[in-house]
């Protein structure tokens, strides 16, 4: 009989057990041992409520198969663990350790899909508790993957959910729970014959000694949903391509990464990547990314220096890019300032300073971009020269996605710092014969 036994997570074995995702500290920290700092797990991922336990479990039952101790208040207003078969075994306990503490989803959520690589977009069940979309997984030539998370750990419950799912969403699913015992062989059936797949996060996920979530080892997500015969295609160096609504990023070999933020500037940046050591009018890029490509001929105009040579500003055909910006760039920066303040919200609720003044940062730009583009009425602003406009923006768009960049890939963003060249004829030039995958 073999002895292996697969290792997994105290911290999702402890949420499989529990009926209520709310314990006092002295049981999360009994659950998770010593192997994290507790203390930020304990301002992370719970949070304190205003009840106090009655019981806590007992750290070493006895022969008697005492599985807890009862709280019992001090005369002098402290607490005691006493046993309850032997009551002259006791001991002291804080009054923080009584208190209950409920488990945070809002902040346990985007651990997990971080720790997994999927953009987190969550949402939860209006008709059933414990229960979130947390995002979608990018899958070459698809769509994307739906990803759903559960803490429901009752049989029932978790089959109930299944046949809801598998009556809710039109293709594949990815379900995330806390282990492979919640679910049942009738689960299991349902969801193969959806095409879905279930992972148990207490062999996939774990907390390192900083208490951040992270693989217990490499996982490939994506591969399980691929297209038939994708697996066999050597995975590229070099990546910049979209996928759903991000974009899929990868440089020497490196890991690859996904931009979740900067779509505009990142689209320059494919569109010059497509033309590796050429240029191409600034007027024309703002053409062909407001849809308005084609139909005036602007190279004709322009002399050797690409200045416009013997034309007045307003012999230009009057289209969109004679605003400051165009409806989708506009609309594109409104979104883009949407998504950054619901993360410093978050930021500011678990008290996370550092990304806070990131995030902050970004909104200032974003701020300024839009100023720029739009009065305070609301209406676009016009330029006198629309063709430095188109550089200003253009250069804008580019070094905010290259900002971005530079949180997961360093290297890249410094590539791209060196190699793009703006100016009223942008383009990406480099000496390396660098193959991208676009």
């Amino acid at each position: 009989m073999s002895d292996f036994k697969i290792i997994t997570s105290k911290f999702w074995d402890y949420l499989s057990r529990l009926f209520v995702f709310k314990a006092p500290l002295y049981n999360w920290r009994m659950a998770l041992g010593e192997q994290i700092d507790f203390e930020k797990f304990r301002k992370s991922f719970i949070i304190p409520t205003d009840g106090f336990a009655e019981t806590i479990v007992c750290p070493k039952p006895c022969e008697r198969e005492c599985p807890r101790r009862v709280i019992k208040q001090y005369h002098n207003g402290g607490y005691e663990a006493v046993c309850r078969k032997w009551e002259n075994d006791y001991f002291a306990i804080s009054e923080l350790d009584v208190l209950i503490h409920e488990l945070k989803d809002s902040t346990l959520l985007p651990a997990v899909a971080a720790g997994l690589g999927i953009p987190p977009d969550i949402v939860p069940f209006r008709t059933m508790e414990h229960a979130w979309k947390l995002g979608v997984l990018p899958v070459r030539n698809t769509r994307g993957v739906p990803v759903f998370f559960t803490l429901r750990n009752r049989g029932y419950e978790v089959i109930d959910l299944v046949l809801n799912l598998n009556r809710m969403v039109d293709g594949r699913y990815l379900l995330l729970g806390s282990s492979g015992k919640i679910m049942s062989q009738i689960g299991e059936d349902s969801l193969a014959e959806h095409g879905a797949k279930f992972i148990p996060l207490n062999e996939t996920l774990d907390f390192n000694c900083d208490a951040e979530l992270a693989l217990m080892h490499p996982l490939d997500l994506a591969g399980m949903f691929a297209p038939p015969g994708s697996e066999l295609e050597p995975e590229p160096e070099n990546v910049f391509r979209k996928c759903g609504d991000v974009w899929e990023i990868r440089f020497r070999g490196e890991e690859k990464f996904l931009l979740t933020t900067g779509n505009t500037g990142a689209s320059y940046l494919h569109f010059m990547l497509e033309r590796p050591n050429a240029t191409t009018n600034i007027i024309e890029i703002a053409r062909i990314f407001s849809g308005e490509s084609g139909g005036y001929a602007v190279d004709s105009l322009l002399n050797s220096d690409g200045i416009l040579d013997g034309y007045a500003m307003t012999d230009l055909p009057t289209i969109e890019t004679c605003d400051i910006a165009d409806d989708k760039a506009i609309g594109q920066y409104r979104q883009e300032a949407q998504s950054i303040l619901l993360e410093i919200d978050k930021a500011k609720s678990i008290g996370d300073n550092i990304t806070l003044q990131q995030l902050q940062q970004d909104m200032e730009k974003i701020t300024s971009a839009i100023n720029e583009a739009v009065s305070p009425s609301g209406q676009k602003k016009k330029l006198a020269d629309q063709i430095n406009y188109a550089v200003t923006a253009f250069r804008n768009a580019v070094n905010f996605a290259i900002d971005k960049i530079a949180v997961h890939d360093p290297s890249l963003a410094e590539h791209f710092n060196s190699t793009i060249r703006y100016g009223r004829m942008p383009g990406y030039f480099t000496d390396n014969n660098i193959n991208w995958k676009l």
